[in-house]
């Protein structure tokens, strides 16, 4: 309950945020800690491309992006920058949602995960 309606878990639904609190936090010191190790999280962060518009360029197959309407990693330019290198690329922007959308609209992103099977299936 120390993490309902707060911070960045504010948007959470309480079943996501249950089992975050579940499998992600272990006991330590009388207090809690991630479930992983402080080494693993920070060299999770330390390889994350942070330039992957060249990567971007040479992609030759279908692309749908989802983008949080606020507080999103997936910035409106970056958004634009990615309708212009990949013309026929999908970007759909879920309203009401933020940086954890995933968690928020997990039914936005299975919806378009079944979409983009259809789609994949239907020109096969």
């Amino acid at each position: 309950s120390n993490y309902r309606g707060r911070g960045g878990f504010r948007t959470w639904p309480d079943e996501w945020l249950e089992a975050y609190v579940r499998h992600g936090l272990v006991p330590h010191e009388n207090q809690v800690r991630l479930a992983c190790s402080p080494e693993w999280e920070s060299t999770t962060f330390a390889h994350t491309e942070h330039n992957p518009w060249p990567g971007i360029r040479r992609l030759q197959c279908p692309v749908i992006a989802l983008a949080a309407e606020r507080a999103s990693t997936f910035s409106p330019a970056a958004r634009q920058r990615l309708s212009a290198l990949l013309p026929l690329a999908e970007v759909n922007t879920i309203a009401g949602a933020t940086h954890f959308l995933p968690m928020e609209r997990p039914e936005a992103v299975l919806d378009t995960v079944r979409s983009a099977l259809r789609m994949g299936a239907s020109r096969n």
